[in-house]
């Protein structure tokens, strides 16, 4: 059965539209990948446009007076996760934990510093949301409440713990990182903090659905000013020192893995780190 989640105190208190005024059919809707998501679709029953102005009001000046900018009326047409997962804003309502299908399939992928990512799912609470910039400004509609645009805080679920997602592009399916979570990273920097050298770990990843490497091949070049530098490839791994004896400047070492299967490259990976005194 299809499960509207609200803030029913306004229901309860203010004598808004009634749950049951509304009727849906299920369908499914495709995520990226093709995998087929079970939702509602919707075929009559709404707010009144009174109800839809009223909760406007008590949302932008009520609740969260000058902290939200509205986006589209109140509906039950659709919710959260099928704006945010299946662009949907016209008749279509994903039920938690579906939405979870555009993640398991691999349509989107984690990302965890949300710099890359455009889907962020919030995991303390039953919502998902358009990530819109890198200073925590999501779009996400609120049940059958309005759309608005609002920072991670400003809105009626709890935030403390979400994560962020983005388009798996199997086009580049290889990747070097710090850690295997870290898709499509391309580098980082690195300061020795009153030490001679910096020495750092980085590894070879591939995508889940990529074809796996037999083998790796690395290269490394410096570009700036250093004392010596190293680097020891093993496997799907490379251990890199920079040493700074001489009052050098730094600079970066870029490194380059080529993958295989046997003979076969299935692609090349590329990283910048910048590493400093």
């Amino acid at each position: 059965m299809k499960s509207i989640k609200c803030i029913f105190v306004l229901i309860t208190l203010f004598g808004l539209v009634d749950v049951s005024a509304q009727t849906y059919s299920s369908t499914t809707v495709p995520t990226p990948n093709y995998t087929s998501v079970p939702a509602y679709q919707w075929n009559s029953g709404d707010w009144s446009q009174y109800d839809k102005d009223y909760l406007r009001w008590y949302w932008e000046e009520y609740t969260y007076k000058n902290k939200l900018t509205f986006e589209d009326e109140a509906t039950y047409k659709y919710n959260c996760h099928s704006y945010a997962w299946a662009n949907n804003t016209s008749n279509i309502w994903i039920d938690s934990p579906n939405q979870l299908k555009f993640i398991n399939d691999w349509s989107y992928i984690f990302v965890p510093d949300g710099y890359l990512a455009t889907k962020v799912k919030f995991n303390s609470d039953d919502h998902s949301a358009l990530k819109l910039s890198n200073a925590g400004i999501f779009s996400s509609k609120w049940g059958p409440s309005p759309r608005y645009t609002h920072s991670r805080y400003d809105c009626p679920y709890t935030a403390s713990s979400v994560s962020f997602y983005k388009r798996y592009n199997p086009s580049y399916p290889y990747y070097i990182s710090k850690s295997q979570e870290v898709y499509e990273s391309s580098s980082h920097t690195v300061y020795s903090y009153g030490s001679s050298y910096v020495y750092e770990t980085l590894y070879a990843f591939n995508y889940p659905l990529a074809t796996a490497p037999t083998s790796y091949s690395w290269s490394a070049y410096w570009y700036g000013d250093c004392s010596s530098w190293s680097v020891y490839p093993s496997s799907n791994s490379i251990h890199a020192q920079i040493d700074f004896y001489n009052n050098n400047t730094g600079g970066f070492l870029r490194l380059i893995c080529d993958f295989y299967s046997g003979s076969t490259l299935l692609g090349t990976a590329y990283y910048s780190l910048y590493a400093y005194p």
